[in-house]
C-alpha cells in the first residue's frame, strides 16, 4: 500500500451545537469520529485528527480514549477558530514543525463534522493524481438537491463557489462532499498567498468580512487570480458516489440524521 495520509479537520468551535463537538456527537450509537476512522483506517497509513486547543479537557480525554486503539491515528491540537482553510494551514505548519509534512505527497482532508455512511468517497478519491493534473486540489463532489453550497464547474474546473446564506436557494447543485485531495507541492504556497491577500497579520484576517479564511472562498479566489505564483490554477472536481456523506449543523439536524439512519436500518 502507498504511504497514504488522511487529515481529519475537527477543529471548529461548534457554536451552533452549543459547544458540543460534532466529532463527538453520537450517530448510530457511535461517536462520529470513531465512525470516520473505522471507515478509513484500512486505506491510510497515517491519519491525523486535528482538534482545537480550546476544546475542554473532558472532550479532549473522550476523543483520546475512543481513538487509542487505532495504531495509525495521531491527535494533534491547533489554535483554530478562523475558518476551515485557516485550520488546514495551521495543521500544515504543525506537521512541518514536527517533520511530518511530506511536500512530495498528496494528502486527503475531510471535515470531522461530516458523517460518512461508507468508505466509498475515500476509495474513489485515492487513485487521482493531483500532480499529473497540475491542480492544487481535487474536491469530491456530487449533484445534490438543495445544497448549502455549490459550484460553477467548467470542464471539471471550479470557477465559483456559491452559498445558500448569501446567494439564496438552489434546487440542485454540484456540492462538495467534505473531502479534498491536495497537491502538497503547491497547495501550502497558495494558501499562504491567499492568507496574505486576506490581510492576515498573525492574528486576524483584516481584509475578510468575517475574519475567516474559508476553503470554498479560496477555491473561488484560485479561479480568478493571476500572479507569478499561482498562474491561474483551478481546483478540479471528482464526482463521487452520492448519498454517502451527510452534514449536520444543529441538534435538530443531528436528530433527523439519527432518525433517518434508524429508519434505513429497519427497512433493511
Amino acid at each position: 500500500m502507498l504511504n497514504n495520509t488522511l487529515i481529519v479537520i475537527a477543529a471548529g468551535l461548534s457554536s451552533r451545537m452549543n459547544g458540543m463537538p460534532k466529532h463527538l456527537c453520537k450517530i448510530n450509537d457511535k461517536f462520529n469520529i470513531v465512525n470516520t476512522i473505522e471507515k478509513t483506517t484500512n486505506y491510510f497509513d497515517n491519519i491525523y485528527v486535528v482538534l482545537n486547543n480550546k476544546l475542554s479537557d473532558e472532550f479532549k480525554n473522550i476523543t483520546e480514549k475512543c481513538l487509542e486503539n487505532f495504531n495509525n491515528v495521531k491527535i494533534i491540537y491547533i489554535n483554530s477558530g478562523l475558518g476551515d482553510a485557516d485550520a488546514i494551514l495551521k495543521t500544515i505548519k504543525y506537521l512541518e514543525d514536527n517533520n511530518l509534512y511530506d511536500v512530495n505527497s498528496e494528502y486527503i482532508y475531510c471535515w470531522g463534522d461530516a458523517y460518512f455512511k461508507s468508505s466509498t468517497p475515500f476509495k474513489e478519491m485515492l487513485p487521482y493524481n493531483a500532480n499529473y493534473f497540475e491542480t492544487p486540489l481535487f474536491v469530491g463532489v456530487s449533484v445534490d438537491e438543495d445544497p448549502y453550497a455549490w459550484f460553477d464547474v467548467v470542464d471539471n474546473k471550479i470557477v465559483f463557489s456559491y452559498f445558500k446564506r448569501t446567494h439564496g436557494n438552489n434546487l440542485f447543485g454540484v456540492h462538495d462532499q467534505c473531502i479534498f485531495k491536495t497537491n502538497n507541492k503547491i497547495f501550502k504556497c497558495l494558501l499562504l498567498t491567499y492568507a496574505k491577500y486576506l490581510g492576515f497579520d498573525g492574528e486576524n484576517y483584516t481584509n475578510s468580512d468575517n475574519n475567516e479564511m474559508g476553503l470554498l472562498n479560496f477555491i473561488t479566489w484560485l479561479a480568478n487570480t493571476y500572479d507569478t505564483l499561482c498562474d491561474d490554477y483551478y481546483a478540479h472536481t471528482i464526482y463521487v458516489t452520492k448519498n454517502n456523506v451527510i452534514s449536520f449543523n444543529t441538534k435538530e439536524e443531528l436528530e433527523n440524521l439519527n432518525l433517518m439512519l434508524k429508519n434505513e436500518s429497519c427497512s433493511n
